[in-house]
């Protein structure tokens, strides 16, 4: 079984939740970067976005618009990365993010958490994100028991 994890990021946490999950299967796989294309012919499809200013970026909704007829066909998981940690936000989040179809033909889903680096922000932005966190100290927030499960439900034969 060949598995596809294809993802968008802003500062970097949804690549590292990306390659964390992909050291956890057990099928061939390979990441790709949304900004760098596409490669077909895969059994699973893992897609993943970040939310920033409560969504996620531009190009995971035009990678599922260009690609709805194969990701339809194919085993999809969805992931999100993002500091909320209220459920009914996230939900909101996923419901945004993703469109119902594919939502409801998505094998596993999963919020992997997120991290705010303040080093990796220019300097507006961290002065917002420091306001806006109330502290200006990095916040590291993995969920790797959520990233585990996702892997494990992923790893089950077909």
């Amino acid at each position: 079984m060949k598995t596809l994890i294809v993802f968008a990021t802003g500062k970097g946490t949804t690549e590292k939740c990306a390659n964390l999950l992909a050291e956890k299967l057990t099928a061939t796989k390979e990441i790709v970067n949304l900004k760098k294309g596409f490669p077909a012919d895969y059994d699973t499809i893992v897609i993943g976005g970040s939310i920033h200013a409560g969504k996620i970026q531009g190009i995971v909704h035009k990678f599922i618009d260009s690609n709805r007829e194969t990701l339809m066909k194919k085993r999809v998981g969805l992931f999100l990365c993002c500091l909320e940690e209220v459920e009914a936000e996230l939900d909101k989040y996923f419901t945004t993010s993703f469109p119902q179809d594919l939502r409801d033909h998505a094998f596993t889903k999963g919020f992997f958490g997120g991290e705010l680096v303040f080093s990796s922000l220019n300097p507006l932005i961290r002065f917002m994100m420091k306001k806006i966190a109330k502290t200006d100290q990095d916040i590291h927030r993995i969920h790797e028991d959520a990233i585990d499960r996702f892997a494990e439900i992923i790893n089950q034969p077909l």
